[in-house]
């Protein structure tokens, strides 16, 4: 019996080691446990962080204009965009801020500041960009035309005949002297892609994608744009009333026909990707146009070169495109 009782305390000293041993090590897995989902946790609160920060950079690229840059003196900076986000049950995951600093006459700095809804995690990201023209040539013409143009009589080009209209076919001005005009073979030879190419940096496609997008498949008139500024336009428009001023020119892609009408007059650069046939009404552009395809001008109108205007349009029209290599992520 000694023996026994011997061997019972034996056997219930090593059970308690044992026990106390997996208690240790139990302790110890749920201590390691813990600190292993604060590290996942702190990991996707970083990862959120940068998320966030992604997204405000996008945006705020998005949101950039060349007037933006070029209100801006010499290393001053300006805040672009303050946003909270939320995912899509509403809850709150975090927000950003944004700003844009001047370098120099061509290229910036944009710099975002992130941080998670419950201010566990910030990110900063910084991107340099450049400021690209959205032209590389305009000619110094009241118009270019890629095909034929027929004008009434009473059209005058610049008032004063003092700039030439470039065409590419046969010119009929009513009986009346011929205008100044160029004749450019070379232009009849393009493409709708081609003739843009001979103008912009950006190709047809580029330009849909940098410029705000219009849809007037059932015709626009320009009550619509006047909060737009510069636009690609899918379908016709009427220009009813005077769009653009000398001090605020505007650019209008336009993939169909214009009318100007009721005596109003385009001030800016527009652009016809269809022809430009302009009905039975009297009006006029000051600035430039550039047709790919006839045109017809049936009415009193006039075309005006104007330089001052034309700079205008290519300075405030070009964009910030970002330097690849150049982003900070930290």
């Amino acid at each position: 019996m000694p023996v026994t009782k011997q061997q019972g305390a034996y056997t219930l000293s090593t059970v308690l080691t044992i026990l106390f041993i997996f208690g240790l090590a139990s302790i110890f897995s749920a201590q390691t446990s813990i600190a292993e989902t604060r590290m996942v946790n702190a990991e996707a609160q970083r990862h959120l962080a940068s998320q966030i920060a992604q997204i405000g950079l996008a945006t705020s690229l998005q949101q950039l204009s060349a007037e933006t840059f070029h209100s801006l003196s010499s290393s001053e900076t300006q805040t672009i965009a303050s946003e909270a986000l939320s995912n899509s049950s509403g809850l709150a995951i975090g927000s950003y801020t944004s700003s844009i600093q001047r370098n120099s006459n061509v290229d910036a700095f944009v710099t975002v500041e992130a941080r998670t809804a419950d201010n566990s995690s910030r990110q900063r990201v910084q991107q340099q960009v450049n400021l690209q023209p959205l032209f590389h040539y305009l000619p110094r013409s009241a118009a270019t035309i890629s095909g034929d143009a027929v004008l009434h009589p009473l059209v005058t080009i610049n008032g004063l005949d003092e700039t030439p209209l470039w065409w590419s076919g046969g010119t009929k001005h009513g009986g009346f002297a011929y205008r100044p005009v160029t004749n450019d073979q070379h232009l009849r030879q393009l493409n709708r892609d081609s003739f843009i190419a001979n103008f912009s940096t950006l190709s047809l496609d580029g330009l849909r994608q940098a410029l705000t997008n219009i849809d007037c498949t059932d015709t626009c008139s320009t009550s619509q744009l006047d909060d737009v500024g510069n636009a690609f336009i899918v379908g016709d428009l009427n220009i009813e009333h005077s769009f653009g001023t000398i001090e605020s020119p505007r650019l209008l892609i336009v993939d169909g026909n214009v009318n100007i009408r009721d005596r109003a007059t385009f001030t800016g650069v527009l652009i016809c990707l269809n022809g430009w046939n302009n009905r039975t009404h009297v009006g006029g552009v000051r600035g430039e146009v550039l047709v790919w395809g006839d045109v017809s001008i049936d009415n009193i109108f006039q075309l005006s070169y104007d330089s001052g205007v034309v700079s205008t349009v290519i300075r405030n029209s070009a964009f910030l495109v970002p330097v690849a290599g150049t982003l900070i992520d930290g």
